[in-house]
């Protein structure tokens, strides 16, 4: 079954022709053309949505919605009149509780974080669990207000009377939970992180091997969230994903594309970030490029490979920056090309120079 899993799908024609589940998103005045045998619509936001059945029997179940506009319920027209399997369950009609919702969907609201321990504290004290999954929804309206979801996140995974807590559709709220991880605010991503460390995901489950979802992620954000993880996480990525985020001109996204290259396998790569430098591809980073070549450097320096190429020093030997000149030199000494001319002739001529007189302190230590 094909699944939409946290998204804004407001006032669209949905066709859907296969088995679909809808998790988590807001539905409000979207019309669903159903051409097949199966639909599920679970924690969304419903209001003005209307379902269109093609199909002569269809198995349709919409559990733990929403409908934050009673003026608005939901349509639904069946080609086939008594034909389809219509199951309704949990619809949330209390009132305080959809005042609650409202005000966390309210994107001019400024006082979310205040107006969502308030719906938290609603769930506790009521022991109204089986909404939880909407708590997930809350996800899509939090803006820039990190808070809401942090405050998610420790509600459900931090405090022990709720992580074990058996509620409906779990790892789905987790799957979307999951999805923080590449969140524009570090916050966000970095409790997501930490919920990963804690409870240790498979790979899928962070949808690391759904190549589309990976690809819709904003650059940026996708190499600081996978730099948080485990490096056995890794694997999961396509090198043709590691390779395009080389060709970055944020500085901060190209350094983490090379923690995660050195955490695979530095030599997969190392003919690639060779060229990189050779090529002068750092250049399109602008003035902040000596970073990037700073942490290439210090990966080459603590990996067991080196670079035949004597072309290669002498271009680093050349850049007007002290700190990839001596990595250069100590690069050539673990190539065992210290005694070329050229090399010989540099530390000559920079004899006084701090970096050059550790290096030759290191060198007489051997």
């Amino acid at each position: 079954m094909k699944q939409t899993l946290g998204k804004i799908i407001n006032n669209q024609i949905i066709e859907l022709n296969e088995k679909h589940s809808f998790f988590f998103c807001d539905l409000r005045g979207s019309e669903i053309i159903l051409n097949t045998d199966c639909l599920q619509i679970v924690g969304c936001i419903i209001g003005d949505l209307s379902l269109c059945i093609e199909q002569e029997k269809s198995d349709i179940l919409l559990d733990i919605n929403l409908n934050l506009d009673s003026d608005k319920e939901i349509v639904i027209n069946e080609k086939y009149s008594g034909k389809s399997r219509i199951s309704i369950h949990r619809p949330i009609k209390n009132e305080e509780l959809t005042s609650l919702f409202k005000k966390v969907f309210d994107v001019k609201n400024y006082h979310k974080g205040y107006d969502n321990e308030l719906l938290l504290k609603y769930i506790s004290q009521n022991k109204d669990f089986e909404i939880i999954p909407l708590l997930a929804t809350c996800f899509l309206y939090a803006g820039k207000s990190w808070e809401v979801k942090t405050q998610i996140i420790r509600y459900l995974y931090e405090e022990g009377k709720f992580r074990n807590l058996q509620y409906p559709y779990r790892q789905e709220v987790l799957k979307r939970t999951y999805m923080l991880l590449f969140d524009k605010e570090y916050m966000c991503r970095d409790f997501a992180a930490q919920l990963v460390s804690q409870l240790h995901p498979k790979p899928e489950e962070l949808q690391l091997n759904d190549r589309n979802y990976i690809l819709s992620i904003q650059e940026k954000y996708l190499f600081e969230g996978l730099s948080m993880l485990d490096k056995r996480y890794f694997k999961e990525i396509d090198e043709d994903i590691l390779l395009k985020g080389l060709e970055s001109t944020d500085c901060e996204t190209v350094i983490n594309v090379i923690k995660i290259m050195d955490n695979i396998d530095i030599s997969r790569f190392w003919n690639r970030l060779i060229m990189y430098i050779q090529n002068k591809e750092y250049e399109r980073i602008s003035s902040d490029y000596l970073y990037a070549l700073y942490k290439i450097l210090s990966v080459f320096r603590y990996s067991d490979y080196y670079e035949e190429d004597i072309s290669f020093y002498q271009l680093l030997l050349n850049f007007k920056d002290e700190f990839i000149q001596e990595d250069a030199l100590y690069l050539s000494y673990d190539a065992g090309f210290q005694d070329l001319d050229f090399i010989k002739s540099f530390i000559e001529e920079n004899r006084n120079k701090k970096f050059v007189k550790r290096f030759l302190e290191f060198v007489e230590k051997i």
